[in-house]
């Protein structure tokens, strides 16, 4: 969750105004600041490769001569807050490349856009690239990332680096050679709402959904509209296999499996769900401990796949993805869940959420 002022959070579940905004740059160079937005939206996906899209329409009027296009122009989103009580503030929402325009005859302007990871993701390799051997990961993932946008900023909080050891070199796809090495690590790599680079660790779900930062219920002081509870099969695995490589064409690659080991679980490995194993292998792994690492984080998110809450809520600009929050069931039990997706009008409107079901530790090694 973004940094808040004191109150604020309480202060969202009374009457209070929204209101959203626009700045315009060329490049990093601003030529229009606070453009009102008259509609629109923002979706922040957490597990997407762009993490945030957004779509809206200005009318133009004092400055319908700025020049906006999809070859330069990038714009940051604001959203405001103000409130009875006198608690305001304005939030970002995210750094955007324009994607694609249109301009209608009364003069608004229709756009689209990505967030900044979208440089990084359309900039393949010409030919096959060779890691770097002995360079460190994340200072590799940082080359990878400046080498497509030279004024990228970062934010490293990853716990764990390590010298990259893989001589395999990586084919077409940067972005792909981005989040392999920050797998390796067991970290993500993603843009924050300010336009930087965040390479931080994967959250870990048991520990997370410990601490939720937003309470979201029913009642005089309630933000929830309406939830739908789901379940389904598809994408859900009660195991995962990760593996390596070998540099040794004589020694096999590193590996390990972890399985849903609680007999509790609905998607216990030995119970009525039967044997859904899921397999991943990235040639960055060299030891059996990383293989661990990131078969214990891919199944607790395949296990909470199993059974999502999707709902709507009054806006809080403030959540992200990934935030752990507590929510009051309708059967007036309360749970802790993961953000996963969030759709966010610019203007007036609910927000949309989709969650996942933290279930704690349930996997054991088994390589």
């Amino acid at each position: 969750m973004q940094v808040t002022e004191p109150n604020f959070l309480e202060m969202l579940r009374y009457s209070n105004t929204v209101t959203a905004k626009l700045d315009l740059y060329t490049g990093t160079t601003l030529v229009q600041a606070d453009v009102p937005i008259s509609a629109g939206g923002v979706n922040a996906v957490r597990k997407g490769n762009a993490r945030r899209t957004f779509n809206a329409t200005i009318a133009l009027n004092s400055w319908e001569e700025v020049p906006i296009d999809c070859y330069s122009s990038r714009v940051q989103v604001w959203v405001g807050i103000e409130s009875i009580p006198g608690v305001d503030m304005v939030l970002s929402q995210g750094v955007f490349r324009v994607e694609s325009l249109s301009r209608e005859m009364v003069g608004a302007v229709s756009f689209t856009g990505t967030s900044l990871e979208s440089f990084v993701i359309d900039d393949r390799f010409f030919t096959p690239r060779t890691p770097t051997k002995g360079a460190g990961t994340i200072a590799s993932i940082k080359t990878l990332i400046t080498e497509s946008f030279p004024t990228a900023g970062f934010i490293t909080t990853a716990t764990k680096d390590k010298v990259i050891a893989m001589t395999a070199p990586w084919e077409r796809e940067r972005w792909d050679a981005v989040t392999a090495l920050a797998d390796s690590i067991d970290a993500e790599v993603y843009c924050n709402p300010n336009g930087l680079f965040v390479i931080a660790d994967k959250p870990n779900f048991a520990t997370l959904a410990q601490h939720p930062v937003w309470s979201v219920n029913e009642g005089p002081d309630g933000v929830r509209v309406t939830e739908t509870v789901a379940q389904t099969r598809d994408k859900v695995y009660n195991a995962v296999v990760a593996s390596g490589q070998s540099s040794d064409k004589d020694i096999p690659p590193v590996w390990d499996a972890v399985t849903d080991n609680n007999p509790q679980s609905k998607t216990y490995w030995n119970g009525l769900f039967g044997h859904v194993p899921r397999f991943y292998s990235n040639p960055n792994f060299t030891t059996k401990a990383q293989c661990t690492a990131a078969a214990t984080n891919m199944l607790a998110e395949s296990i909470a796949e199993n059974r999502t809450i999707d709902f709507t809520m009054l806006p809080n600009p403030a959540l992200e993805p990934g935030d752990a929050i507590l929510v009051s069931m309708l059967d007036g039990t309360t749970e802790n869940l993961i953000l996963d997706e969030l759709s966010m009008p610019l203007g007036l409107g609910a927000y949309t959420a989709k969650t996942l079901a933290s279930k704690g530790e349930l996997a054991e090694s088994g390589g």
